[in-house]
């Protein structure tokens, strides 16, 4: 990973503590909103570590700029926040490829099983879109296991962000779950 122009190694143990004091040193991040940009391959969880390292350099915002399967590049909206309402939506991919659905509070997980070449993105957006009839939150919980890669997490929450009738305006990163338990942060 490069800020400006250090460099910090992603697959190092302490990868928060570094960049923590790497972005606190940053004059453009504390107070801001900071876009980052990354890669498809990478793990979810590097990418929530940058997105938390922000955060704990009092960064006011980020968004997570990341290529699409068709090639164009296009922002998710990240939500510095450790708290959503129970009714909020949660959509989780399991190490086998399916998507998971719940409400933020618990409750009965709606388990969409992985397609032809992966997560089954359309029905997945879809058991989303139903699963937040009823609540006006404005952001929606994603995350994965990190045997999967930061393109399926950034691909799902796109789409729960801009599926018809969406009310959510951001997303809050997830690095565990429990499919069907309370979120805990």
């Amino acid at each position: 990973m490069s800020i400006g122009r250090e460099r910090v190694p992603t697959g190092e143990p302490g990868l928060a503590s570094a960049l923590v004091a790497l972005l606190s040193a940053q004059p453009a991040v504390a107070g801001q909103s900071v876009d980052i940009v990354a890669m498809r391959n990478a793990k979810p969880s590097q990418v929530e570590g940058v997105v938390a390292a922000l955060e704990a350099a009092h960064a006011t915002g980020t968004a997570v700029k990341t290529e699409t399967r068709d090639g164009a590049t296009a922002r998710l909206p990240v939500a510095f926040t450790k708290t959503v309402p129970d009714c909020a939506t949660v959509g989780w991919i399991a190490k086998d490829a399916a998507i998971e659905v719940w409400p933020a509070g618990g409750g009965k997980a709606r388990r969409v099983i992985r397609g032809l070449a992966g997560p089954d993105m359309t029905l997945g957006t879809e058991a989303m879109r139903a699963q937040a009839e009823g609540c006006s939150a404005s952001q929606v919980a994603v995350g994965a296991e990190d045997s999967m890669n930061w393109g399926l997490v950034f691909d799902l929450g796109t789409s729960a962000l801009t599926a018809p009738g969406a009310r959510a305006s951001a997303v809050v990163l997830l690095t565990a779950a429990v499919p069907g338990k309370k979120l805990s942060f």
